[in-house]
Formats: C-alpha cells, structure tokens, sequence
C-alpha cells in the first residue's frame, strides 16, 4: 500500500480491505455503506431520539438517547467525504481527511462507552440493588461518551497533523483513516474492554432478575422490572458480540468488507431493536386516540394458609346498621394481616 511515497504493509489488530482490493466491486459496496449510514443517521434515528425526548407515552433512559446520538455521529463522521463529492475518486483533501480520520477513531471508544451507561443506568433501576443514581452521577453517564470522543479524536489529529502523509482514504476505501498502529490497537483495547464491561453488567443483571423473580411473585409483588427493554438490549449487545467477533477473525483472514458494512448497520439496528415497540408505534400513529394505561400487574400469594371470607364485623369500616354492605377481609394466617374490601 502507498501513501505518497511512503510503502507499508499494515500489521493493525484489524485488516481492512484497501481501495486496491476491493475491485470493481468497490461502488456498489460504497453505495450500502453510504445507505445504512444516512437512513440511520440522517433520518430514523432522529425521528425516534425526538420521540424518546417529546413523548409524553414512549420516555426511556437518558443514556438510551445517548446511544441514539452516538450513532447519529458515527453516520455524519462516515458521510463527510459525501457531503462534498470526494466519497470516490481522487484523493480528498488532506484537511479534510485528517478531520474524517480524527472524528472516525473516537467514534468506537464513543458508542462502547454510551452502551456501557446504558447498561449501568439499567442495572442501577432494578428494585433493591442499590439506590438511584443521582443527578450528577447520570449527567456524568450522558457525558462521558462524548468527552470519550473529545480524548480519542484530539490524540488522533495530533498525530495526524505530525505524519499527514499516514492518513488517506485509499487506505480503508470507504473512508480516510490514520495509520499508526500502536494509535489504533489501543483505541480497539479501550473500544473492546468497555463492550465486554457491558456485557459483563448485561450477566450480572440477568442473574439478579433470575434470582429474584420467584421471591417477588410468592411475595405477592409486581416486579416493577422494564423487562421489555432490558430483552431487547440483551439482543443489541448480541448484535455487538458479533461484530467484536468479527473483527477478531479480520487478523486472520485477508482484507475483508465484512467489519466496515456489519459496523454501518448497527445504527440501523438501534433503530429496530429500540424503535418497534408498541408505545413507540402508537406515538407515532397520532390519529389513533391513545389507549388506556394498563395497571402493573399484582400477584397473589400462594400460601396454603391463605383465607377468603365474608364477614360483617371484622373490619372496622363495615358500616353495620346498612345490612346490604358486604365486606370480604382477606387474611394470611399467624401474620394476623387483613384487608377489607368494600363490595356493594
């Protein structure tokens, strides 16, 4: 591979394709590259980060937004060779291309940090494991994947604007990158600790509901767990499984497309995994009048000591000169607890 007059051979964690390999095959994977990236980007996940902030019937997490904008980024960064007609062709120019390459490596770090809070905030929500985040601890989770791209963008210009000659697009085709290996391992040591942290808390909190959920029931509560969410980014986290999967398998295989196009869907897939669900949809289909809130559900004990009866002088509230009341008091046994029910 050459830059200017500077020959290589890349030795990376990672073995991209090149603008040399991919052939005559190269546009037509440009063109999907391109679409995932500006549907998600540009359209879909803008819409469904507004309905997550102005709904009044579909609110989640502020660190599942956060997620939101991490991707919407990550589709801006990849399409600024678009925005002025140098996504094919000769070389675009340096600056720019040291802007697109610095912008590109802290988007990694950025999104594996956002999902980590993610997860964080979510673990942190179930019942009984620990008290609520505080306001400044949540702000500094919604912060802390945009000061993670801050860091890792600035270390990459640096190094960039020091050797320019290193930075190109025909390195990666698709867009410019920076070659500095050290530069780059660390970045996918930082990127790949932080997706196994949140898959670790992804464990951890399965665990915690696995443990917990039969000794809410038989204690006659409702869980107050989201599981709906909490499935659905078990499914994400699997979907990112993959692709740490398959950039692993790029140091063994020749220059492949698969890491960048699988890396261009994932935005696609916040939108699908997060954005098809029934409060989402019904938002969305305004013109519907909105459908009645479902109270949470509430188990009953299943004690064996457990008594139903109807009796008008057990509760205090029985009015007993109207002989037309009837009063049911429910009673646990030795716990001498019971609740009086009205029925008239």
């Amino acid at each position: 591979m050459t830059f200017g007059s500077l020959q290589y051979e890349e030795m990376g964690l990672y073995r991209r394709i090149n603008a040399q390999e991919i052939g005559s095959d190269g546009p037509a994977y440009l063109k999907a590259f391109l679409f995932f990236h500006i549907s998600s980007s540009h359209v879909l996940l803008p819409i469904l980060m507004a309905t997550f902030v102005l709904s009044k019937y579909a609110k989640r997490p502020a660190t599942l937004i956060s997620v939101c904008v991490t991707w919407i980024l990550s589709g801006i960064f990849s399409s600024m060779l678009l925005y002025v007609g140098h996504e094919r062709g000769k070389e675009p120019e340096k600056n720019l291309c040291i802007a697109q390459a610095s912008m590109l490596n802290g988007t990694p770090p950025m999104w594996s940090v956002a999902v980590l809070a993610f997860v964080y905030q979510v673990r942190n929500s179930l019942p009984g494991v620990s008290k609520p985040l505080s306001r400044w601890k949540l702000c500094a989770l919604f912060v802390a994947p945009y000061v993670t791209l801050a860091i890792w963008s600035t270390a990459c210009a640096i190094l960039a604007m020091q050797h320019p000659d290193h930075v190109s697009r025909s390195r990666r085709y698709f867009y410019c990158s920076l070659w500095n290996d050290p530069f780059t391992n660390m970045m996918s040591l930082f990127t790949a600790i932080a997706c196994l942290s949140a898959i670790a808390l992804q464990v951890h909190i399965g665990v915690i509901l696995s443990r917990n959920w039969r000794a809410l029931r038989k204690a006659g509560h409702s869980s107050d767990v989201d599981l709906q969410l909490i499935i659905r980014l078990c499914i994400f986290e699997l979907y990112i499984f993959i692709g740490m999967i398959l950039d692993v398998t790029t140091i063994f295989t020749n220059g492949t497309v698969v890491p960048d196009m699988f890396a261009a869907t994932i935005g696609f897939m916040v939108f699908i995994i997060f954005g098809l669900q029934g409060d989402v949809l019904r938002t969305w289909a305004f013109w519907r009048p909105p459908q009645q809130p479902r109270l949470p559900p509430v188990y009953l004990s299943r004690e064996p000591s457990f008594q139903a009866k109807f009796d008008l002088a057990e509760c205090d509230g029985a009015v007993k000169e109207d002989w037309t009341e009837k009063v049911m008091y429910i009673g646990r046994g030795d716990a001498g607890q019971r609740e009086c029910i009205h029925v008239a």
